[in-house]
């Protein structure tokens, strides 16, 4: 079964305040099985985008309106709840806006609902992961020797603060452990003939001495639980 699409994520907002920029949407791969192709095209798309022109001097939007839980002045002690202006602290021409960015203000109760933040643009693992919303996940191609997709989720700290959790490769299989996976499924489809049995038997030596290799991704690790219970069940 060849791999195939996930439905677009909603595009997100323009990467400035004001004139020219950009925005970005993703979509997954759904995995393909039983040798089955990859997704083609590409993960993510860009448009631009148009905010209203820069001002000539940095001034402030109004505030956000403070957090609120059930009712008025309900969220948690140990919580500060806080609003922002919604504008950078600058103009294009670089006169900074005058005061704080935002205001702090104790309360009683539950915690807020945190304001909505982003993860800023990042480079890591020699990678680049665009901005998106906290809450989304972004995703990039796996390395060279192995397919599928590298995740990193943007999530909110307990000050409601974005940041960007370290990357997943729960879905990226190295080529060795794609060609073990297929090998099986070879093997598993002449039945109980004794060429099967060798077929098999001589995946599970290689699969034994891929264990002891120095980098290998969680994908290959799921791969391995997977061959190892499809040899179990052929063999009972």
């Amino acid at each position: 079964v060849d791999g195939h699409w996930s439905k677009w994520t909603s595009w997100s907002p323009c990467s400035v305040t004001c004139s020219n920029g950009t925005q970005q949407r993703t979509r997954d791969c759904m995995e393909p099985s039983f040798g089955g192709s990859d997704c083609r095209g590409s993960v993510s798309e860009e448009r631009p985008c148009y905010n209203a022109d820069c001002p000539s001097k940095g001034r402030w939007h109004i505030y956000h309106n403070f957090c609120y839980a059930n009712k008025p002045l309900q969220c948690s002690a140990q919580y500060f709840r806080t609003r922002v202006r919604n504008t950078k602290t600058f103009a294009a021409d670089g006169h900074y806006c005058e005061g704080s960015i935002e205001e702090l203000r104790k309360c009683n109760g539950r915690k807020c609902t945190a304001l909505h933040e982003f993860c800023d643009q990042d480079v890591h693992i020699g990678l680049t992961w665009k901005q998106i919303s906290a809450g989304e996940t972004a995703i990039n191609r796996c390395p060279p020797n192995a397919s599928g997709i590298i995740t990193r989720r943007c999530s909110l700290d307990s000050r409601g603060l974005a940041y960007w959790e370290p990357p997943s490769y729960s879905l990226c299989v190295s080529h060795h452990f794609n060609m073990l996976l297929q090998t099986m499924k070879e093997h598993l489809s002449k039945g109980h003939r004794p060429s099967a049995s060798e077929g098999m038997a001589q995946v599970m030596r290689n699969l034994f001495d891929s264990s002891h290799l120095k980098h290998m991704y969680s994908g290959d690790l799921l791969v391995s639980v997977d061959i190892l219970k499809n040899v179990t069940e052929a063999f009972k």
